[in-house]
């Protein structure tokens, strides 16, 4: 049986044990895109501390993890925090005043992959904020993660962005807008 919770302290070692799995399977597929030191224990710490780092676990291991954000320009544009840049990237997906939710770090183990372990949260993150859009970029080659994210509702908002994540420029912006107008999501499994 699959829990989703919000991470704790102890779940750590597995969470970077599943994040080591998924980077390892991302090589084999010829996608060397988790390198150079990210993501960091760091990184998930400080979203553990805000309270924004969920994981699925089976028993004791973690087999999916999630990070979300709320801020677009420290999220998209860390070196410049450019609200110019920002207010660029707002204006495409047609943003109405509505939250944000930035998901970020979003891997599922190579073992549970196609089992709806990776739909079944990301629909309870959908479910838990419903009144956000929700914005993630994903690398230009990992087709499989676009088709992914597309097939679940999300836009393809296109690569032509300023954004700044080092080496890593071709990432495509995907969003899936809050739906307003009496227009409902798809209910969360």
């Amino acid at each position: 049986m699959f829990k989703i919770t919000k991470a704790k302290d102890t779940d750590f070692p597995s969470l970077l044990k599943c994040l080591r799995r998924v980077d390892a399977g991302l090589l084999l597929e010829g996608l060397d895109m988790w390198d150079h030191g990210y993501p960091s224990e760091e990184d998930f710490r400080s979203n553990w501390e805000l309270g924004t780092l969920f994981v699925v676990k089976e028993g004791i291991r973690v087999i999916a993890s999630v990070s979300i954000e709320t801020d677009v320009a420290a999220a998209f544009f860390p070196e410049s925090h450019s609200l110019r840049k920002e207010a660029d990237l707002l204006e495409r997906i047609g943003y109405q005043g509505e939250p944000f939710i930035i998901l970020s770090r979003f891997f599922v183990d190579p073992a549970y992959q196609g089992k709806g372990v990776g739909k079944m949260l990301l629909r309870a993150i959908e479910s838990r904020y419903p009144d956000a859009t929700f914005l993630l970029t994903v690398y230009e080659k990992n087709k499989g993660a676009k088709a992914f994210y597309e097939r679940l509702g999300y836009q393809d908002f296109g690569r032509d962005f300023e954004f700044e994540f080092g080496d890593y420029s071709d990432e495509y912006l995907l969003a899936k807008p809050l739906q307003k107008h009496g227009l409902c999501r798809e209910k969360p499994w």
